[in-house]
């Protein structure tokens, strides 16, 4: 879920909204996330997302919020 907000552009704080977790849950789960990654940045997640396998090649699904975007 964190790794597709990257990827569709959604805010933590969107996505807390839309799945009612609080924002230091999210940041918990982000920071988790990078480091079992072993990446630098938000970007160098989604990298790694695509070549460990996590996202599809050709783009990740929308997340939650992201009506009407393409992802």
């Amino acid at each position: 879920m964190v790794l597709s907000a990257h990827t569709s552009g959604i805010t933590f704080k969107e996505l807390s909204k839309s799945r009612g977790l609080p924002l230091h849950v999210l940041t918990v789960i982000n920071q988790s996330l990078m480091a079992e990654l072993q990446a630098d940045s938000p970007t160098h997640a989604v990298r790694r997302g695509w070549q460990y396998g996590p996202l599809p090649r050709d783009g990740a699904p929308a997340g939650p919020g992201a009506e009407g975007r393409n992802p």
